[in-house]
């Protein structure tokens, strides 16, 4: 029941930080094909932020909900879904090939 808690919090703390990067950015909604990308993308994609970084900067106290939720939202581990960002696979072939 904690892990659940923990992990509603976090994905709480992405979707604040989405909201709040729209606003300020006046960005396209990430699901509608835009160029904007979510914090996690943006975070992921950077090689200076180890994936316990990315956890943390996106507001989950346990990294294993952070890995659990990659998994559902991109269907893969974070390390993965990193690779594939890093070879240049874009989100929306990514989520295709989940599905």
């Amino acid at each position: 029941a904690a892990d659940a808690l923990v992990e509603r919090f976090g994905v709480l703390r992405l979707l604040e930080a989405v909201v709040q990067h729209h606003e300020v950015e006046g960005g396209a909604d990430p699901g509608d094909g835009g160029d904007d990308v979510d914090p996690a993308q943006q975070y992921l994609a950077q090689e200076r932020h180890t994936l316990t970084d990315v956890a943390d900067l996106l507001g989950f106290v346990d990294s294993s909900n952070f890995f659990r939720a990659c998994k559902r939202w991109f269907g893969l581990p974070p390390a993965q879904y990193r690779t594939r960002l890093w070879h240049g696979d874009t989100a929306g072939s990514l989520l295709r090939a989940a599905a």
